[in-house]
């Protein structure tokens, strides 16, 4: 792969180069562009392949996961006959995708979307002649239940129905389809310039019988995207950068409730070979602040904070203690977490997974990112209602009775509970939060018992996490352990960024973790740096925030900017990268990620504009 040298060009398109090949191969997960109708989402990859989409929920079993099992996860693949190169960029200010396919007889475009002006819930894929002429492949294998169940075809006039023991979808084509034996459907057919013929797939039923305007259904679609995006004004460095990662929060909303999922796939691994795959198809707590802190930025807090605080306060009617750190796209309770024997993994990284078992965790920290949503909420709004309010008090009044238990901390390890740093400090950071809560709002509150546990959390802190040897704080109190997310000391405020025991800290970690602008979480026990997963994105965003706040914004710009040289084609970043060869590397594309670069660009900004002012 060849991608273009600077980062403005590289967000509109990259050049790929491959020969078609009869049998599947995994492809790198920088490869993908995502499309979206806010209700579930697909991969279309560089040679026209839609190797992951779960229908009709971002969290239902998926219909296409090649993704997972080359072999037997299924696909929907347009794919040019022979040798072609390839771009793909989306059509501006939308999440809209175009691939444009060239070889040395045309050039063809194919228009990947799904419907979101209406409620049929509908995969578009038009494909159009620029010159030439093109053979074009199209290969329709779409396996149910995460590769374990096989479709059957029923061939009418117009369409083809696909029906499985649970659904029952259907395609439509205006070209000529032929069942094959292998519980596929296929042809091939020659597209020339000035040509212009469209496949849809939905529920059986939803398609019309004749051809759908599918124009019009593509100008509402695009239209969708742009009078949303317009609705989050921003002018300043890096603009393009903030539109598109604003694009990708909203199409990982779920529509019917505003959720937000962590991404889109399950069990792309941290490691590739390794079992660390999990399932980041549902709605993390913690991410609640940064997404609130970008919708602030985007001019979306008022009704999106709303909406997500009375979603908390549903779930602590039975007392904070019921607050689990996840829940699906419909709010409700995990069922556990399962294996799927029947497909092998992402480059053969098994397992494959369903459910999240770090939902049943305990993590302290999540309940000081509640109270911190609350605080940014009230900070914008100015008011809590007393429902809210009785809400927050109850979870502050839990943390001052738990903060001394241990926990899973934010990296949600499955070892023995243990004493996270981070995990203490956010509590903290909770009972700061709804201190501020109550000035401004003037409730009637626990002031002195709150207080005294704030301070006595904090020296607990100061004591016990930090380490004379190594001049640093540490990961987990008593220690020698160093961690990434220590550099929230700084994002979050616990001590202001010039204090010289957090300078010397992030300094450690830089040296320590850091690789050529990017950061490890941690080092694994008895391995090198970098040995069993890749440098985890946000930490730059952590390190360049910190670099604001001490007013070194060459440092954070640098930090900014590389992250975003290592976003692909399109814009997007995965959970993780390998610093040395650019792979990404776990789930994508990230919520948290684009969430929090937004935050550090409107940062940097500020603070720009404040250095500037005479």
């Amino acid at each position: 792969m060849q991608y273009p040298s600077s980062a403005n060009e590289r967000i509109k398109e990259a050049w790929w180069s491959r020969v078609k090949e009869d049998e599947m191969a995994y492809k790198p997960i920088r490869d993908y562009g995502l499309i979206s109708d806010m209700r579930t989402a697909a991969l279309v990859s560089l040679d026209g392949a839609i190797d992951w989409m779960c229908w009709p929920k971002f969290d239902s079993p998926a219909i296409f996961c090649a993704l997972l099992d080359d072999k037997k996860g299924g696909h929907f693949s347009i794919t040019p006959v022979g040798a072609f190169q390839s771009t793909q960029k989306y059509i501006t200010d939308s999440n809209v995708l175009v691939t444009v396919f060239e070889n040395e007889r045309g050039q063809v475009e194919l228009i990947d979307f799904l419907s979101i002006a209406d409620d049929k819930q509908s995969l578009y894929r038009v494909i159009k002649g620029l010159s030439g002429e093109m053979e074009i492949k199209i290969d329709f294998r779409p396996r149910f239940n995460y590769g374990r169940d096989l479709p059957i075809f029923d061939k009418n006039e117009a369409s083809i129905k696909v029906t499985s023991a649970n659904e029952e979808l259907e395609l439509y084509s205006q070209i000529p389809l032929q069942i094959e034996e292998d519980a596929r459907v296929g042809g091939v057919y020659t597209i020339k310039a000035g040509d212009q013929k469209t496949l849809t797939l939905g529920r059986s039923g939803s398609i019309e019988t004749s051809a759908p305007d599918v124009d019009t259904v593509l100008d509402q679609t695009v239209e969708f995207w742009r009078k949303w995006l317009v609705t989050c004004p921003y002018k300043g460095p890096w603009g393009e950068w903030v539109s598109r990662s604003a694009l990708v929060v909203r199409a990982l909303t779920y529509k019917p409730t505003g959720l937000i999922v962590a991404a889109p796939t399950t069990s792309l691994p941290e490691e590739i070979g390794s079992n660390k795959n999990w399932d980041y198809r549902y709605v993390w707590l913690r991410d609640a602040s940064m997404v609130l802190a970008a919708m602030f930025h985007l001019g979306h807090m008022t009704d999106e904070g709303q909406r997500f605080l009375k979603f908390l306060a549903d779930k602590c009617a039975g007392g904070p203690a019921n607050l689990k750190i996840m829940y699906d796209i419909s709010g409700n309770l995990l069922d556990g977490e399962k294996i799927i024997p029947e497909l092998e993994g992402y480059c053969g990284s098994y397992p494959v997974r369903v459910g999240n078992e770090a939902s049943n965790q305990v993590q302290l920290d999540v309940f000081g990112e509640v109270l911190l949503t609350a605080r940014r909420y009230v900070e914008v709004v100015g008011e809590l209602s007393p429902e809210l309010w009785d809400s927050m008090v109850a979870i502050a009044d839990f943390i001052v009775d738990n903060w001394r238990r241990p926990d899973s901390g934010i990296w949600e390890e499955r070892g023995k509970p243990r004493h996270y740093t981070h995990s203490k400090m956010m509590c903290a950071v909770g009972l700061r939060s709804i201190l501020a809560i109550q000035e401004k709002t003037a409730y009637s509150a626990p002031i002195e018992k709150w207080s005294k546990a704030h301070k006595e959390i904090r020296e607990t802190i100061l004591h016990r996490a930090w380490n004379e040897k190594l001049n640093s704080f540490t990961k987990v109190f008593d220690s020698d352990e160093l961690d990434a997310s220590l550099i929230l000391m700084s994002v979050y405020d616990f001590l202001p960024a010039t204090d010289e025991r957090l300078r010397s800290t992030v300094d450690l970690l830089i040296h320590t973790l850091g690789r050529r602008g990017l950061m490890y979480r941690f080092k694994w026990e008895g391995e090198e740096i970098g040995a069993s997963e890749g440098a985890v994105a946000i930490a730059s965003i952590w390190l360049a925030i910190h670099f604001i706040k001490l007013g070194k914004l060459d440092f954070a710009a640098e930090y900014i900017q590389a992250l975003i040289d290592s976003a692909n084609h399109v814009g997007l970043f995965a959970e993780e990268f390998d610093p040395k060869t650019g792979d990404f590397l776990g789930n994508f594309p990230q919520l948290f990620v684009h969430t929090a670069l937004i935050d550090a660009i409107h940062d940097f900004r500020a603070a720009k504009q404040a250095q500037e002012k005479p």
